[in-house]
């Protein structure tokens, strides 16, 4: 403010276009507007008063900011991501990006400079709200004002833990999950290995389903939901198997020739093993059998058996329900105690007998020594048996039959049985030599674990399919004439194909992933073929040794492994083992921090075969940061300004992890400058600042405060001084640097006080005693504490002065008859301040002689 200034002229020229603006204020405050953006203009006031305009003040150049930009739209690409675009500005080659949570309004904003248009950024939760301020900077780095975008998503956090307990018996399965703060509902989905889905809905902590589809794996996810708002990021399942599925088709037979019962079935879905129950209906006697495969076999069965077959299938923890299947017979008993009684003169034998179980008839037979045979049938233990030839000895014999066994055999077994082994199928082709009226013809061939194997023909031959490997087969055939079944053949024994070599390992180098495949060698075999796959694409290989090293896998896939080994006649079934390989290295590094924070957000793209990822940041003295997560994203803390990290990540899996990512350059806020020193000039004051570097710094600011809060800064690029302007006289001012990196700011340094020149002493008043010939010189002090010098210069050049630390001083000795000019000076310290506007005093007149 000038005290007699009645208003001011502004004018604002802008160089460049030559455009000059004219304003005139009653105040010593402006705002201009409607100036153009990166433009320089140079500022000029001027006090006005009624004589006219007073010299022009200093200029002062402004630089407008860049234009920010516009057109800001932000589109949501999946859960946690998004993509923010916007509108180019001209001549600009960087933008900010600040992103603030409004729910979370002492959260820090996320910071991203960006070189172009595009930015794809995650941590965006559902349901938030979002504030997104775009910048525009300028090529010193210094940003423009932001362009503010409000940005909503959908924001409930996932449940932490999910728990699903399956009922057996039930056939049901209770959700149970823990509570989510702001969720009204939940939603609870059951997938099976399928795709099938079911789902029920809860205001509590659990909810139950039921009538579920047997024999599958389960998969359980929950979703909170609020309103509108749901949470569908499901970081956290559950899995459970229900029950196995019946078996179905159960089919049970029985050797007329020996005490077995061979039951066949479906598998079952989700079984692992089965077991088969035989329940006799008139003796009340209990059999059975358990197998890992479609087949077992009930041994010691009895004669004469009517017998109830229920087969269950079993996991690990549940049971199917009971099926029961299509009952069972064995061959009757073989009648006993008989007696034949002649009929006198009838030419007939009265033949009865006693068995353990009833047949469903009986055949009694008369052979004579000729081989001629009469007979007699009958439903009940007695027959007669007529047209007997007189004076004749016959051999009485009874058999009993249920129309699929007799008691009594009495066919011949087929001959010359011969099996032969096709490997590429690994089926028996199994043939003999029949006798005419045959019905049927049935092969058994049982391994040297009992396991059996069946065929039926009504040929010589027939095919037994899905041989085990590595098995000695001992092969039988029996016929069937309608009546009777023939006797077992003579065994005949093959080996089935060879099994694939045993411990089979696959082991990946971790630095290389070069996959070295070992296993154990096999006698009597000419080579071995290796089978890679990925589920797609094979790879194939054949060697003579029992090792294989493979140089050419990808990065993070599951691989399957088969080896055969070869010999003359066959391939043997496959070895099968599965590794994964080691993981991909992580891509995309990004970073995530806001100025002044002692932590750095790591964020990077998913790797193919990682569990895990660790993260390590090492700056250039060798010191190094590290943190861990499951996530696509870690924070390292301990981050310290001015230093410059190369932070990697790497992908960690079972057990091996990955090759380093590409070294991602992470520059920290340079530290506050170090020895400031200040130099004020007491003639115009200003005052030169001068510092220390500061490491990442690409400009510093200087500043400096008095106490009534008078400021004045200045910047530079690349010195290390620069000097301040216009500073008031007769303050104190607290000096301090600040450096930047063009992001962010250091906080400032350590602060140096510092005073500028005393102001010029007003109101100075000088008076002359005539009588003391005394001249008192009187002022108003300034604020600050100095010393003051008063000199009177007489007009013939003499001159008078005095010292004072008051307001006042006295000079005697005044010559007669002169004009005197008297000034004030003010000293402080360390500066002498400008002298006081003359002020004429004359002294007394001289005597005349």
């Amino acid at each position: 403010m000038v005290p007699s200034a009645q208003h001011y002229d502004l004018e604002v020229y802008a160089p460049s276009t030559g455009d000059m603006l004219s304003f005139t204020y009653t105040n010593t405050t402006a705002v201009v507007g409607n100036l153009e953006p990166s433009t320089h203009y140079d500022c000029t006031v001027y006090t006005v008063n009624q004589a006219g305009r007073g010299h022009k003040s200093n200029i002062r150049t402004i630089t407008t900011l860049v234009q920010p930009p516009v057109g800001i739209t932000a589109i949501e690409t999946g859960l946690e991501t998004a993509r923010i675009t916007w509108q180019p500005v001209t001549n600009v080659l960087l933008y900010q990006v600040i992103i603030q949570d409004l729910d979370e309004p002492s959260s820090k904003p996320a910071v991203y400079n960006v070189t172009g248009t595009i930015l794809y950024v995650e941590g965006i939760f559902p349901c938030s709200n979002y504030l997104i301020s775009v910048s525009s900077f300028s090529k010193f780095l210094v940003p423009s004002e932001p362009t503010d975008y409000s940005y909503t998503t959908n924001k409930l956090k996932p449940v932490s833990s999910v728990n699903a307990i399956y009922n057996c018996q039930a056939n049901s399965v209770k959700v149970i999950w823990s509570r989510v703060s702001g969720a009204e509902v939940y939603k609870a989905t059951v997938i099976d290995e399928n795709g099938t889905q079911r789902e029920c809905t809860s205001q509590n902590t659990s909810c139950e389903m039921f009538r579920l589809s047997c024999g599958l794996k389960f998969t359980v996810h929950v979703t909170p939901m609020s309103g509108n708002c749901k949470n569908t990021i499901n970081t956290t399942s559950a899995t459970f198997q229900s029950a196995p599925c019946p078996p179905q088709n159960l089919q049970t037979s029985s050797s007329c020739s020996s005490n077995r019962l061979l039951s066949t079935w479906d598998n079952a879905e989700g079984a692992l093993r089965y077991t088969v129950e035989a329940h006799g209906n008139k003796r009340n006697s209990t059999y059975n059998c358990s197998s890992l495969s479609s087949s077992c076999v009930m041994e010691g069965v009895q004669c004469g058996e009517h017998l109830s077959i229920f087969i269950r299938a079993f996991d690990d923890q549940c049971a199917s329900p009971y099926v029961l299947g299509i009952p069972a017979e064995t061959a009757p008993c073989i009648p006993k105690n008989l007696t034949a009684t002649k009929e006198c003169g009838a030419s007939a034998i009265n033949v009865t007998w006693q068995t353990e179980t009833d047949a469903l008839f009986y055949v009694a037979m008369a052979k004579d020594s000729n081989g001629v045979i009469r007979e007699c049938n009958a439903l009940y233990r007695t027959c007669l048996i007529q047209d007997l030839t007189c004076s004749t000895t016959y051999n009485i014999s009874v058999f009993a039959s249920n129309f699929l066994c007799n008691s009594l055999n009495t066919s011949c077994p087929p001959g010359n049985l011969h099996a032969s082994l096709d490997c590429a199928a690994n089926h028996a082709v199994i043939s003999w030599n029949g006798q005419p009226h045959m019905n049927s013809y049935e092969v058994i061939m049982e391994d040297k674990d009992e396991g059996v194997l069946t065929c039926n023909s009504s040929t010589t031959s027939c095919t037994v399919p899905d041989l085990k490997c590595g098995q000695l087969y001992t092969i039988t055939a029996i016929h069937h004439d309608g009546i009777c079944p023939s006797m077992p053949s003579d065994p005949f024994y093959m080996e089935s194909v060879q099994c694939g070599p045993v411990n089979l390992q696959a082991n990946v180098a971790c630095g290389s992933g070069v996959v070295y495949i070992t296993w154990n060698a096999t006698k009597d075999i000419e080579g071995y073929i290796i089978q890679i796959s990925d589920g797609g694409d094979d790879l194939s290989f054949l060697t003579a040794e029992p090792d294989l090293n493979v140089t050419t896998l990808e990065c993070g896939w599951e691989y399957t492994v088969q080896v055969k080994s070869i010999t003359a006649s066959c391939v043997s079934v496959p070895s099968v083992i599965h590794f994964k390989e080691v993981p991909c290295a992580p891509t995309n590094i990004t970073t995530r921090r806001s100025c002044d924070q002692n932590f750095v957000d790591v964020l990077w793209q998913a790797s193919r075969g990682a569990i895990s990822y660790n993260v390590t940041a090492v700056d250039e003295d060798g010191n190094s940061l590290q943190c861990a997560s499951s996530e696509l994203s870690c924070r390292l803390q301990g981050i310290t300004c001015g230093h410059v990290y190369s932070v990697t990540v790497v992908a960690v899996a079972e057990s091996c992890s990955s090759m380093k990512s590409p070294a991602l350059v992470l520059p920290i806020e340079p530290c506050p400058s170090s020895q400031l020193t200040v130099s004020v000039n007491c003639i115009s004051n200003s005052a030169k600042l001068t510092w220390n570097s500061s490491r990442n710094a690409v400009s510093y600011t200087g500043k400096a405060v008095s106490a009534d809060g008078h400021y004045v800064i200045c910047d530079t690029v690349a010195e290390l001084s620069c000097y301040l302007e216009d500073l008031h006289c007769g303050k104190e001012y607290t000096f301090t640097v600040s450096a930047s990196d063009g992001s962010c700011q250091s906080p400032e340094s350590k602060p140096v006080i510092d005073t500028t020149a005393p102001c010029a002493v007003q109101d100075v008043l000088a008076s002359f005693s005539c009588t003391t010939n005394v001249l008192t010189v009187s002022w108003v002090p300034g604020a600050m504490p100095v010393n003051y010098s008063t000199t009177a210069v007489a007009s013939n050049g003499s001159s008078l002065w005095c010292l004072s630390e008051d307001q006042s001083c006295t000079m005697t000795d005044l010559e007669c008859g002169q004009h005197y000019d008297v000034t004030v000076t003010p000293h402080s310290s360390t500066c002498e301040g400008p002298s006081s506007v003359p002020e004429t005093v004359k002294s007394g007149s001289c005597e005349v002689l």
